[in-house]
């Protein structure tokens, strides 16, 4: 490959991978907060 498409295909690489990232701790480790927000519609569904 030449060196700019290799360099544009490393980037959207890096990007893919903090965007995994992003979502992993969105969903592993910000779980609670998310949950426990008052406005949260998931929880006040399961009530009824």
């Amino acid at each position: 490959m030449t060196r700019p498409i290799l360099r544009t295909a490393l980037v959207f690489a890096v990007l893919f991978i903090a965007l995994l990232i992003n979502v992993t701790i969105i969903q592993f480790v910000r779980v609670g907060d998310y949950r426990d927000r008052p406005g949260n519609q998931r929880v006040l569904l399961e009530e009824y």
